[in-house]
This record gives structure tokens, sequence and C-alpha cells, in this order.
């Protein structure tokens, strides 16, 4: 009888759980309808995390990042990259940036987003946002982005 008990328990918990989860998605969803999709995000200057390349690479390469929220809970990510005129005097290295340049500029990946708990995750990364969700700082791996909204 106790694995019986036990085995409803789990299963009401699991249930419990499952609608929580559903409910939470649904008023993330709500809320990205109505103050995020549609908007166009867009950050200029990116700094790179790197300390030991940071200054590196800010000086050879241009990145732009676009974040335009497409659905309720899809954004597109559009990467544009260019070398500056920093490699003028290495034309060898110059090269290989210009063809990482040539192959990540104007990729775009789309990504999931939901605003949960006052904090807007895109993908798994937490981003913390300011001025009524007009600036976005989004941290990925190689730079930090601060995104403006522009529409």
């Amino acid at each position: 009888r106790l694995k019986i008990f036990a085995s409803i328990a789990q299963a009401l918990d699991e249930q419990a759980e499952k609608e929580r989860k559903e409910k939470e998605m649904e008023e993330s969803r709500a809320f990205c309808r109505k103050y995020l999709m549609g908007h166009v995000y867009r950050a200029e200057k990116v700094s790179w995390n790197s300390t030991d390349a940071a200054w590196l690479m800010g000086t050879i390469l241009d990145v732009k990042v676009t974040l335009r929220f497409i659905s309720a809970d899809k954004a597109e990510y559009t990467i544009n990259m260019r070398t500056t005129d920093a490699l003028d005097d290495n034309p060898y290295v110059g090269m290989q940036f210009e063809a990482l340049c040539n192959e990540l500029d104007g990729t775009t990946e789309t990504v999931d987003y939901k605003y949960m708990d006052g904090k807007l995750f895109i993908g798994d990364t937490e981003c913390r946002t300011g001025n009524n969700l007009k600036n976005i700082h989004y941290d990925m791996e190689l730079w930090n982005c601060w995104f403006k909204q522009i529409k």
C-alpha cells in the first residue's frame, strides 16, 4: 500500500510541476508578445571578454550585433563583422582575419528567449535589462553586447 501511495504522490507532484512550468511559460509568452515581439535591438559597439585579447581584438575587428524579436519566444541574432584599418600593416594576418569576417559576417541564428521572474534569458544566458527594456546587456563567450532598442 505504501508503494501505491508513494506512486500516487509522485504522480501528483509531477503533474503539479508540469502545470507550474506551463503557467510560467504562458506568462512569459504573454509578456514577450506585449513588450518584446517585433522590436529590434542593436549593439553598435562590442567589448571583448578575454582580457589578453581585448585590446587586440577590439582594434582589429568591428563587430555589430542585431537582436530581432520575431515571435513570443524566438529571436533572430545576427552578427556583422569586418576588419579595421589596423591590419593594413600586416597583410598576412589581415587575410586570416578577413577570411574569418567573411565567414561570420551576416550570419543569423534563431534563439529561444523567455522573460521569467523579472529576468530576460536568451537561450541559457541571463541578460540584464534597464530603462524598461530599452537596453539589454548580454554576456557572450567572446564579447559583451549592450543592445539599444532601435524599433
